[in-house]
């Protein structure tokens, strides 16, 4: 699925690649959907266990994320992308994205 305005899909902008596990804490409702297709031979997981190539942190608050920081990072192995998504605000969905959620 592209998101927002560019051709490019979520997937190539996050940078995950094939046959990778992939760690998402704290997901919005429906997230995952945005990430499909995923690519072949990856998987997803909410807890992290062992070292991690990709991991994408979702929080709302300054006081969660300087609690999990640490912890979060200890994780992180040499070619690790890690992605923090940080809004006071509700996550809000592009449009697009938002046309193909269930109802």
């Amino acid at each position: 699925m592209t998101a927002g305005y560019s051709k490019r899909s979520l997937i190539d902008k996050l940078g995950i690649k094939p046959y990778t596990t992939i760690y998402i804490i704290n997901q919005p409702k429906h997230y995952k959907q945005l990430l499909q297709p995923l690519p072949q031979g990856t998987s997803v997981k909410t807890t992290i266990i062992g070292l991690s190539v990709f991991t994408q942190f979702f929080t709302a608050s300054k006081d969660e994320l300087k609690d999990t920081f640490s912890s979060l990072t200890s994780s992180l192995s040499a070619s690790e992308m890690f992605w923090i998504n940080w809004s006071g605000l509700k996550f809000v969905f592009p449009l697009a994205a938002r046309a193909k959620l269930p109802h």
